[in-house]
């Protein structure tokens, strides 16, 4: 993965991290053993949460769609800030560069670090760095999600001279926007404070749908960035904190978002038990027995149609 493995020269038996050379490509596998490790271990999961969610890995997209948002966001640097390309502040965009960058974001997800980024910009060609922050629900989204997310951040950001660095790439896949426990969540406000007094200044969001479901949630953010003097942008929805009719903006965003979620949930109810009266799947997985007990629950399955059928006719 990239990190920095010392082997000592006592007798302690090393850490079994697997130790990946810088020619060879990111895969899930490696992502998997580095979990498991101790140092995966101890990183694992923000308390309290709960035991399936105390996992390095909740949140963290696949290797796959890691490369894929590291691609992008070379493919758009390139385009979007060819100075910088110059000056070889943004990398070069080949596949090495790719695992790289799939790697770092790794080790800062699964540690829950922050690195900062120390390069002083022109301030007559940009107005300051910003941040980005993605994030889609579930294992049933579409993992290109992030892409373009981040896709429509970094225009937005080029558009206002502003420059997002890789360092400033926070994600979290396939989690709830209903709660706040989520890791790249907590690492974009622990950036955002720590780094307040260097020339990042402003936070993407595609919209606040992203940010939280919840609408207090979404005035506590809203509360920490006017409190740091950051700016923050929805850039699908077209609001901007700090702005113009900016509060009342905010305010429906919020009250919208956890209104729909509620909905949502109300609508899921209804064809689960729609689902359970006419005897259909309700979407789970359920365990296939097979041998003399899956016959005799299938007989007694069938006695009792028999038996349901005969009593509805008698009526």
């Amino acid at each position: 993965l990239g990190l920095d493995v010392v082997s000592s020269q006592s007798e302690t038996p090393a850490d079994p991290v697997r130790s990946i050379a810088e020619d060879e490509a990111l895969n899930q596998d490696d992502i998997d053993v580095y979990l498991r490790s101790s140092e995966g271990a101890e990183h694992a999961g923000d308390p309290p949460l709960n035991p399936s969610q105390k996992r390095a890995q909740k949140g963290l997209p696949k290797a796959a769609n890691l490369r894929k948002l590291a691609k992008t966001w070379l493919r758009l640097s390139h385009e979007y800030y060819p100075g910088l390309v110059d000056s070889e502040v943004v990398p070069p965009n080949d596949d090495s560069t790719v695992d790289q960058l799939a790697r770092d974001f790794v080790r800062r997800f699964t540690r829950g670090e922050v690195d900062a980024f120390h390069v002083q910009l022109d301030r007559k060609a940009y107005q300051g760095v910003a941040a980005a922050y993605l994030r889609y629900s579930d294992d049933n989204s579409n993992p290109r999600s992030l892409d373009d997310q981040l896709t429509q951040a970094m225009r937005k950001a080029a558009f206002e001279k502003r420059y997002i660095p890789w360092q400033y790439c926070f994600a979290d896949a396939s989690v709830s926007g209903c709660t706040h426990l989520r890791r790249g969540y907590r690492l974009v406000k622990e950036a955002l404070e720590q780094f307040r007094d260097t020339h990042l200044n402003t936070l993407y969001i595609d919209d606040f749908s992203r940010v939280s479901r919840n609408a207090i949630e979404t005035y506590r953010l809203a509360r920490l960035l006017e409190r740091l003097e950051l700016r923050l942008v929805g850039v699908s929805d077209g609001i901007t904190l700090g702005s113009e009719q900016a509060n009342m903006a905010l305010a429906f965003a919020a009250t919208f978002n956890e209104w729909f979620i509620t909905q949502l949930r109300k609508k899921v109810l209804r064809g689960m038990k729609g689902a359970a009266a006419r005897g259909t799947s309700l979407g789970v997985l359920v365990r296939i027995q097979t041998g003399r007990s899956a016959r005799r629950k299938r007989s007694a399955c069938h006695q009792r149609k028999r038996e349901n059928h005969q009593g509805s006719s008698h009526r």
